[in-house]
């Protein structure tokens, strides 16, 4: 199983639509096991990858439960 690890929030520029401006968002962030970046969009393509191109579905439900527990644990933490 591919470590990811939560990383809290942060504060980003989502571009608008065409014709329409941005806005800046918090948005969750995790490292992958080479130490990138990702947001969440792309922990959900790496889970949808792993359940339907590779047919493992048992993979990425452990990797989303280590991901909840992650974050929960992030959470508790931070409201200490």
């Amino acid at each position: 199983m591919p470590p990811f690890t939560y990383c809290g929030t942060e504060r980003v520029w989502c571009p608008g639509g065409k014709g329409e401006g941005g806005h800046w968002a918090d948005e969750e962030r995790f490292l992958d096991g080479r130490g990138y970046s990702l947001g969440p969009l792309d922990f959900y393509r790496w889970c949808q990858y792993r359940a339907n191109d590779h047919d493992d579905r048992e993979t990425a439900d452990l990797v989303e439960a280590d991901m909840a527990a992650q974050i929960a644990a992030y959470e508790a933490r931070a409201n200490l």
